[in-house]
């Protein structure tokens, strides 16, 4: 048996979730969640595969 490599606490701060500027669109409800991280890729590599119908945008620019 191979033994498992112990894995990196990652440390994230998460803000909401909190309605998008658009909150109704096409009968369907749209929602922020913020995450920050140091290292945004790691953070993103423990959520994946991402519930259908989900997006990422790692440093938006803006957040609408």
């Amino acid at each position: 048996m191979v033994p498992k490599k112990p894995r990196k606490a990652i440390s994230c701060h998460l803000i909401g979730p909190t309605p998008s500027y658009v909150p109704h669109v096409r009968s369907r409800y749209r929602r922020h969640i913020l995450l920050r991280a140091h290292d945004p890729a790691a953070v993103l590599r423990l959520l994946l595969p991402l519930p259908q119908g989900w997006k990422v945008n790692i440093d938006p620019v803006t957040q609408l």
